[in-house]
């Protein structure tokens, strides 16, 4: 097994340190930013399969927003399948504006947020949201074999070129993702060859989930939502089951025929799309199938339920996904922090 080498980025931090540490002070504090970390660290472990390690950059939550796009050049990082790049935030995502990691910015006309090139790269728990007001506005970009997991991308961009979230190439993984507010695409899926959504929820989007490219390239959706898009699935290979949207576009085998509306969420027009109570829509109507481990807020998935949020019971004593059936309370609660031991 490769061996796992890990920095830190904290936003409260200062240029200097090694980022070895997450702390502030000291010659070992973390970096500034992710990208400060990527920069800092890319000479002496990027070649991954040489070196054999995976490297991890951790986010630290809770100190302020990291305003520096992150940019992965492919030149840089030379990964494989159990050798490669690990972006990752160290607390689970609960709501849109929520506690989490988080990068917000605008980066510019056609440019994302976050970027990578190289392949192989997993980002996981991490709040990706750009503040360009204006068309071309760019979430995420990731290109061949790609992992993207329980991760928040938001948007307030205009116009039919603002794109959440874009992949390219073979073999990508998306699972318990909420993407909500852009212009125009939200997962927009290109030359997405044998790639899998899971568990993802897409809201308010001009194109919710976008197949474009290759005709043939078997992109897979399973127990996905889509709510309130210009129109909800757009393009031709979707295949999969068990998906739902709010205009019956719903692609694969056993769709969810009733369309999704707001009563079905915990406030979705606050941004809280955890399912309302039992009698929601996306309640245990999915299939066990391909689901992922762990919803968007580091919950195991008990019963079916379609999109990035498992529900959870008064009883559990965590997060509920909403009190007082459709239209009633958000739950509220705090997040437990993922420690020591985070899953992939």
């Amino acid at each position: 097994m490769p061996t796992d080498v890990e920095f830190f980025a904290n936003p409260a931090s200062t240029a200097g340190g090694d980022g070895t540490t997450p702390g502030t002070t000291g010659s070992t504090r973390a970096f500034v930013s992710m990208q400060a970390a990527i920069d800092g660290v890319k000479a002496a472990h990027g070649a991954m399969t040489t070196n054999d390690e995976r490297v991890i950059i951790t986010g630290v939550a809770g100190n302020g927003t990291d305003t520096t796009a992150v940019n992965a050049a492919s030149a840089d990082w030379v990964g494989d399948a159990t050798r490669y790049l690990w972006l990752r935030g160290d607390t689970y995502n609960t709501i849109k504006g929520g506690a989490g990691y988080r990068i917000a910015l605008d980066a510019g006309f056609n440019l994302p947020v976050l970027q990578s090139l190289a392949s192989f790269v997993e980002v996981t728990d991490l709040q990706i949201h750009s503040t360009r007001i204006a068309n071309y506005a760019r979430g995420v970009a990731l290109a061949a074999s790609a992992k993207l997991k329980r991760c928040i991308i938001s948007g307030e961009g205009i116009g039919a070129n603002s794109l959440s979230s874009v992949f390219s190439g073979f073999t990508p993984i998306v699972e318990s993702c909420l993407i909500d507010g852009w212009g125009g695409g939200g997962l927009v899926i290109n030359n997405f060859v044998n790639g899998t959504v899971t568990n993802t929820t897409v809201a308010n989007c001009l194109r919710n989930f976008d197949k474009i490219g290759t005709s043939g390239s078997n992109a897979v959706a399973t127990n996905c939502a889509a709510y309130n898009g210009g129109t909800d699935w757009t393009g031709t290979d979707w295949t999969g089951s068990h998906n739902a949207s709010s205009d019956s576009t719903e692609p694969g085998t056993s769709p969810i025929t009733t369309d999704i509306d707001s009563a079905d969420f915990a406030d979705a027009v606050g941004g809280d799309f955890r399912i309302a109570d039992t009698s929601s829509t996306l309640y245990n109507t999915g299939t066990a199938t391909g689901r992922p481990a762990l919803d968007l807020q580091g919950n195991a998935f008990t019963t079916n339920d379609i999109g990035c949020y498992a529900f959870l019971a008064a009883a559990s004593g965590r997060i509920m996904g909403g009190i007082a059936g459709k239209g009633g309370l958000a739950g509220m609660g705090g997040i437990a922090g993922i420690g020591g031991g985070m899953a992939g």
